[in-house]
């Protein structure tokens, strides 16, 4: 019974996890993301490549895990980056200036945290 039930979590979760991803990347595109097609294009063709790499073994298996991991992290130590040099003041990012009352950037962060100034 519980193999049928990771067969059952494996097959519906796995693939319930990757349906958002089709609008997801129509939406950066620029693309609309009520289109069935694209959508279904998109969602089939990553399960299609990791169906593909499983089938193809365990070793490329963890190889591709872990180059998904880098380019995880190598993005969020990117983003954690430019957050730091956002706050701190020292460069200006001019389409975010808009956004807030005050033409400084990182005002907003030590009004709400004097010690920070």
């Amino acid at each position: 019974m519980t193999g049928w039930l990771m067969l059952a979590y494996y097959i519906i979760g796995g693939v319930a996890l990757i349906i958002p991803l089709g609008p997801s990347v129509l939406q950066a595109a620029g693309a609309s993301t009520a289109s069935t097609g694209p959508n279904l294009a998109i969602t089939s063709a990553v399960i299609v490549v990791m169906l593909a790499v499983a089938v193809a073994g365990i070793r490329l298996t963890a190889r591709t895990q872990i180059a998904l991991a880098v380019v995880e992290y190598a993005i969020l130590a990117g983003l954690a980056v430019a957050g730091i040099v956002y706050v701190t003041g020292t460069i200006t990012a001019p389409s975010l200036s808009r956004l807030r009352g005050s033409r400084r950037p990182g005002s907003a962060a030590r009004a709400a945290w004097p010690g920070l100034s």
